[in-house]
């Protein structure tokens, strides 16, 4: 019994396990744009990501839809994100930016076109 409450107040006092976004939009208003989530604590680091695109959203989420974390990096320089086709393992975007602050400026690549963009913790 003793040991369970111990467990149980272990448990209890352990920090939770928190999320943050990263919303990235071209400078000139248009698409493509990229939101990341963010895992803060351990293990922390890009959990996830999704592009809009034709006003739609794909997702590293949601298997269907063919994206895939293939690298990323985040430091307090930088923000580097690479997704890539889960089938052919093609390149779908990828993201370089300087942080500043809670944002950052950099690009996106995406179907060969280079975007200028601006990007905040959402």
């Amino acid at each position: 019994m003793r040991y369970a409450i111990a467990a149980a107040a272990l448990c209890l006092s352990a920090p939770a396990a928190a999320t943050g976004g990263f919303l990235c939009a071209p400078t000139g208003g248009e698409e493509p744009a990229i939101s990341l989530v963010i895992g803060h604590g351990i293990p922390g680091g890009v959990v996830g990501a999704a592009v809009k695109e034709g006003g739609r959203w794909r997702s590293t989420m949601k298997p269907g839809e063919g994206l895939v974390l293939d690298q990323w990096w985040i430091d307090r320089e930088r923000t580097w994100v690479d997704l890539v086709n889960r089938e052919t393992g093609a390149p779908e975007a990828q993201l370089r930016v300087r942080n500043e602050g809670y944002g950052g400026t950099g690009t996106l690549v995406r179907k060969g076109r280079t975007h200028q963009v601006r990007c905040r913790q959402d």
